[in-house]
């Protein structure tokens, strides 16, 4: 075949196409420009026909043809135009250069960033071709059957054309001006945009429908059609070279420098960027099928039941698995496509006959992120179940209760795109592909539905607390190995676009919105990526809670032996014979963490600490002795040899409560709580961003009284008070003492002097981040110095932490300025890098009359306390399943 070609090709075609080599003289993007240009002209002036010449460029090397079919110049049009006449006047088995031109274009369409948006026609008939070509029937039709390839009859070339070069010329013409007019036939379906019609047929209907499809090779036309018209928006072409370009002069690979101590503001330039780039394809795969058209989310408590009919019945499995794969390729039938319910109430609930009296129930719901900014109808699977157990009047709950999202949810829910096609006799259907929802915007009205005081806990279950998992190709195979704990679960699009987005974030989300849940995928995508490319990252987990970082170390470790389809270590096992209560501060850390910072291995990572635990390991490093005790401390040799004197006590809260303040003036403190002047002390005029800038790492009261609305406290008289007692505890205190403040700024005092002692962190996790001061977020930026690896999630109407002031918004100033004081963007080595902020509003926990009763006790916070907490948009339950409503009228 290559002989055959070479002989069939102009010289100026090889010429051309011979430029194309990694590392070669197309070196800077204007010669990438350049080149494809003349390969275009080339191509345009050559005898031969267009398979061979798609396939010449496909094989040369990745990126070129994207590149080549993208481009807005004459020559270009000219090609594309090519390419449909020949496919319209091809045989009805098309050649398989048109069948991966199409392919690569759209994966290539894939990739585009979410600015840029597509037709919505672009993505249906991607859907639909992908479908085609992933489906196992399709694979045994005739228009896949192996042939003997025709035989490339050999011409002498043709002198090239004088053709009137037109590089920088671009034409925003119509596709059809290149293109003949299709033969009509009775099958010829015309293109059109993706639209919500105003009456949607259903599933069913469309399983029962008889309309003819179109066949294989006008799908292809169709395909190809879209992907050329998509050619012409901005953007495109600029982005297919730039790719190229990457493949044509790869970088060289960054190779980490031996551990050393750098500057307080140094980042590390060698951070793996590649592990970034990577990490959002990876995840996407969790949130989408990778077996057919339609994606499938079973629940846990499905799993459950398939791992209970692997270890019972294996026939019965291969019967459900053998539905489930027909229903991801949109294949609907009678049989697997039954309405559980004769009149809908809300979103309808559907079943699958599995034989003998067992049913599959599940439903078609809508928000399945597409990766091109778009989302799709899915199929969610609750579980499978035995005729007698199905309860009419609970599935009837269900669906009514899903459709108090509102009558634009349940179109959506119940539309549909159009039939596909046809495979074996069986017509199969495409998924609505639209734009995505504002969940805001959901009509949470209760639903009409009486639900028994007995179902009302399950309906809860399953439609709050229950987790649904992407059904992948590796499902099936994957639970039989594990529980359905180890699994990551789908979804919601905010946070799928906060666990793939390529840089640093700020997350502010009340309880139950999938903060934590965010940290952890991400976590395991970046860590699962990095490690496929031969890379280990140095990811930390940190929080003020011990209990909250084992149980998010296990949790991970759960997830980890799903993806890495292994089973870790036993240091990573949970201890059986030990509670929570009964379990020492470090016993879950007993033989994992070393002594110091510095002797903190790879292997160690990824790492989940406490921020207690961090300090003592940077202590350890610095050979500071701080002991929290007020009892003198055994003294080791090692510390006796020490010049410098231990510090102690810590004065924290409870000491401050019980030994400083019954001590302090009583007019003074009179109508203050020692908790808020505790708060006071410590969130502002100690550990603010203002006190690091002062010699005596404190706020004088002139700084401290100007703080207006900046302060928890009240008036400018009130806030006089705070600091005269503060003036008395800076008195009454313990001389050798330290509290929490003075932890940090000796800390950070250290760190810029001596630097980071050992390797940075990779990528910094801080979960329940309002716990912290925020003089805290200094330290914890030195640790890890990569601008794309910061992640602060909390809520500052969730603060436990005594002396904590900590705000989002002044978080997110701090680190803004931070960044303009690294020395690399001070002399211009890279641009200021800042976090995205994003807020997550909707709880999935918990139903609305527990969220509406969360958000009045807020709402009294901002009345009594303003500015003490962060302002967000109002909290939404994911469902309605509450009884009767919260009331507070005795409040």
């Amino acid at each position: 075949m290559a002989s055959t070609l070479q002989t069939t090709l102009a010289f100026d075609f090889e010429t051309a196409l011979a430029k194309f080599v990694a590392n070669g003289s197309v070196n800077t993007q204007d010669a990438v420009e350049e080149a494809v240009f003349d390969l275009l002209i080339a191509m345009q002036a050559v005898d031969c026909d267009v398979p061979s010449l798609l396939a010449a460029v496909s094989r040369k090397i990745t990126g070129l043809l994207e590149a080549v079919m993208t481009s807005r110049n004459d020559p270009a049009f000219t090609l594309r135009g090519r390419v449909l006449k020949a496919l319209q006047k091809g045989s009805r088995s098309p050649n398989p250069a048109f069948i991966a031109c199409a392919e690569r274009l759209g994966r290539f369409f894939l990739r585009l960033p979410q600015s840029i948006t597509l037709d919505h026609s672009v993505m249906a008939r991607h859907l639909a071709f992908s479908a085609i070509l992933g489906s196992p029937e399709s694979l045994e039709s005739e228009y896949f059957i192996a042939k003997k390839e025709k035989p490339v009859v050999q011409v002498s070339p043709k002198p090239s054309k004088a053709l009137k070069s037109s590089k920088r010329k671009t034409r925003f013409v119509p596709l059809d001006l290149f293109t003949e007019e299709p033969p009509k036939t009775k099958n010829r379906r015309k293109s059109k945009a993706l639209a919500l019609p105003e009456e949607l047929p259903s599933p069913s209907a469309a399983a029962n429908s008889l309309a003819a499809a179109p066949s294989f090779s006008e799908q292809l036309t169709d395909c190809l059609t879209a992907y050329f018209t998509a050619c012409l928006e901005d953007r495109v072409q600029e982005i297919a070279l730039q790719y190229l370009f990457g493949i044509l002069n790869p970088p060289v690979p960054a190779v980490r420098p031996p551990a050393r101590r750098p500057n307080l503001t140094e980042p590390r330039l060698s951070t793996p960027e590649t592990a970034i780039v990577e990490s959002p394809k990876y995840l996407g795969e969790t949130t989408k099928s990778t077996l057919g058209d339609w994606p499938v989310m079973v629940s846990q408590r499905g799993i459950k039941h398939l791992r209970y009919y692997i270890a019972r019945d294996r026939n019965t499995f291969s019967r459900i698995e053998r539905i489930i794969r027909l229903l991801s390729l949109g294949s609907f039938t009678e049989s697997n496509h039954s309405k559980l319910l004769d009149q809908d109430h809300g979103v309808p609930i559907y079943t699958a006959d599995l034989g003998g009296d067992l049913r599959l129930v599940y439903h078609i719901d809508f928000g399945a992120p597409t990766g091109t900014g778009f989302e799709s109808q899915f199929i969610r699977i609750f579980g499978v179940y035995p005729t007698s157990k199905i309860v009419l009047g609970f599935w009837k709950a269900v669906g009514a209760h899903l459709g108090g999202r509102g009558d634009e949810y349940i179109k959506r829910c119940t539309g549909l795109a159009g039939t596909r096609g046809r495979s074996k006799g069986v017509k199969t259907v495409s998924p609505l592909v639209s734009h995505p929802m504002d969940v805001s915007h959901w009509n949470q009205q209760s639903a009409d539905v009486e639900v028994e005081e007995d179902h009302r806990l399950e309906l809860h279950r399953i439609l709050s607390l229950e987790k649904f998992v992407p059904l992948s190709h590796t499902f099936f195979d994957a639970i039989q190995k594990f529980n359905e704990a180890n699994f990551m679960f789908s979804v919601a699009p905010p946070e799928n676009e906060i666990i793939k987005y390529p840089s640093s974030c700020l997350v502010l989300g009340r309880s139950g919105t999938g903060k934590t849940t965010c940290m952890v995928f991400r976590m395991i995508g970046l860590d699962v990526a990095a490690k496929k490319s031969g890379q280990i990252l140095r990811q930390m987990f940190v929080t003020q809670s011990r209990t909250l970082a084992r149980k998010v170390r296990l949790y991970c470790a759960q997830l980890m032996q799903t993806e890495t389809d292994s089973v870790l270590a036993s240091a990573f096992k949970p201890s059986q014979e030990l509670s929570l209560l009964d379990m020492d501060e470090n016993a879950e850390e007993e033989g994992v963490l070393p002594a110091k910072f510095s002797e903190l291995d790879d292997c160690h990572f990824p790492l989940f600490i406490t921020y207690d635990q961090l300090c003592k390991l940077l202590e350890a490093d610095f050979d500071l002795q701080l002991n929290p005790s007020a009892l003198p401390a055994a003294r080791t040799a090692r510390a006796r040899n020490k010049k410098s004197s231990a510090r102690q006590p810590l004065i924290s809260f409870e000491y401050f409560d019980s030994k400083i303040w019954p001590h302090m003036d009583h007019r003074v403190k009179r109508g203050l709580h020692s908790a808020l002047v505790y708060s006071e002390f410590m969130g502002i005029i100690k550990g603010s961003e203002t006190s690091m800038g002062k010699p005596r790492r404190y706020l004088d009261q002139i700084d401290y009284e100007s703080q207006n609305n900046r302060s928890l406290s009240g008036d400018t008289t009130e806030r006089s008070r705070v600091y005269t007692l503060f003036e008395a505890y800076q008195k009454l205190r313990p001389s050798a003492s330290y509290d929490i403040a003075d932890r940090v700024h000796l800390l950070t005092t250290f760190l810029r002097d001596q630097g980071v002692p050992g390797k940075p962190i990779d990528f910094l996790y801080v979960d329940e981040a309002q716990d912290n001061l925020m003089i805290d977020a200094a330290l914890l930026r030195t640790l890890c110095p990569n601008p794309h690896g910061l992640f602060f999630a909390g809520d500052t109407a969730q603060t436990i932490s005594v002396g904590s002031a900590f705000r989002f918004s002044e978080l997110k100033a701090f680190l803004y300025r931070l960044e303009r004081e690294d020395a690399h963007v001070k002399r211009g080595g890279r641009p200021p890098i800042d976090p995205r902020f994003f807020q997550l509003s909707t709880n999935y926990r918990s139903h609305s009359g527990i969220v509406k009763a969360a958000a009045f006790i807020v709402d009294l916070l901002n009345s009594y306390f303003q500015h003490s907490i962060d302002s967000l948009a109002p909290e939404v339950a994911n469902v309605d399943v509450c009884g009767n409503a919260t009331r507070f009228d005795t409040l």
